[in-house]
């Protein structure tokens, strides 16, 4: 869950500083690496709160990043952020990110 907030951090911070798209491949603004950044703010804190905060922080940002990733493949057209629309590699990203966070909310050992 740490390395999972931390990369999240990692790549908000990256698409503040360098220019969209990152890497070649997110289209990105500050209101979604703000997001990325309170996620996986989110992420760390509760790693570090005990197996019943890590397990609920997983299944809201779980679910939360299944939600935005089906939205994309379903309409891919669909602008949520005003200047972001949803692109293949954005919700291939949402959707492993998902199953990390919901795999760690119903299945990952409480250790």
């Amino acid at each position: 869950m740490v390395v999972l907030g931390v990369l999240l951090e990692a790549l908000g911070i990256f698409g503040l500083i360098l220019p969209s798209p990152l890497f070649g491949l997110f289209e990105v603004n500050a209101g979604v690496c703000l997001a990325h950044i309170a996620s996986g703010s989110l992420a760390i804190v509760s790693a570090f709160r005990g197996v019943g905060a890590m397990r609920l922080c997983g299944k809201i940002l779980g679910f939360g990043y299944l939600a935005l990733a089906i939205i994309g493949f379903a309409a891919p057209d669909y602008d949520i952020f005003e200047y972001v629309a949803f692109q293949t590699p954005a919700n291939t990203l949402h959707l492993v990110v998902a199953a990390v966070f919901l795999y760690v909310a119903f299945l990952a050992p409480p250790n």
